[in-house]
């Protein structure tokens, strides 16, 4: 990272975060010279899930396996049983494979459910049709068959007040839908009320920050938190924002 995109980061980061995010480059400056290893077993590992899943599944991208020496830690860390994940925008279920092969280590009988209208809302570096949808299909079902997986093809907006209506509950919710402010915000506002307490909502692409582009997570993310006011603890800070809902 560059000195101008991190005095950036610094300067933007929601208060609550940035003691995570000091700990996060500390950390960074550690492992470069040697002080710490991963604790991350092998089936889980950022070399397993470029190695193998990629190498096996139906992907174009990995925008996520860079994310997983911190949200295994923090996954491991709960306090509460980690059974039931929500995830808003699933794309070709990259993300999805790695929390259900965490899911089948740690609990039985897990639940996923996924949320992603797949042809609408592209994301940039995305590309959205029908095949992204059957990309996504033909993953869960190689390496997610034995798991139970719900698929909802809606956007966020209708989805989640249906989940509301039905009264779900879910251990950790991931936010990767629309990036755009108000798209975040709704999702984050709508998302919490189908958060357990003790449970984890991961913001990804919270330090996204396109040349010149302010319609972006961050913002929302920030303004989120200070509503919360005191309901919610700082996990982590980095690319993602994680955070414990307290009550």
């Amino acid at each position: 990272m560059d000195v101008i995109a991190l005095c950036r980061n610094y300067r933007e980061v929601h208060r609550a975060l940035l003691p995570r995010l000091l700990a996060h480059h500390l950390g960074r400056r550690l492992r470069s010279r040697g002080s710490a290893s991963s604790s991350i077993p092998p089936p889980l590992s950022p070399g397993w899930l470029r190695d193998e899943v990629l190498t096996l599944g139906q992907f174009t991208a990995d925008w996520f396996s860079v994310n997983i020496s911190h949200l295994y830690p923090a996954l491991s860390g709960m306090t509460r049983p980690f059974r039931r994940y929500l995830e808003i925008g699933c794309y070709e279920g990259l993300s999805t494979v790695w929390f259900g092969a965490f899911l089948r280590r740690s609990c039985s009988a897990p639940e996923l459910v996924c949320i992603d209208p797949f042809a609408g809302y592209p994301q940039p570096g995305e590309q959205r049709g029908t095949q992204v949808e059957a990309n996504f299909d033909a993953n869960i079902s190689r390496f997610l068959g034995d798991l139970s997986i719900t698929k909802i093809n809606k956007p966020s907006l209708t989805a989640l007040p249906a989940l509301i209506e039905t009264a779900e509950v879910f251990d950790v919710v991931y936010v990767d839908g629309s990036h755009r402010s108000l798209d975040v915000m709704t999702d984050a506002v709508l998302a919490w009320r189908l958060l357990a307490d003790r449970g984890l909502m991961i913001f990804d692409d919270y330090l996204w920050a396109p040349r010149g582009e302010a319609d972006r997570p961050l913002p929302a993310v920030n303004a989120f938190l200070d509503l919360l006011d005191g309901r919610c603890r700082a996990i982590d800070c980095y690319h993602q924002a994680i955070i414990e809902k307290l009550r």
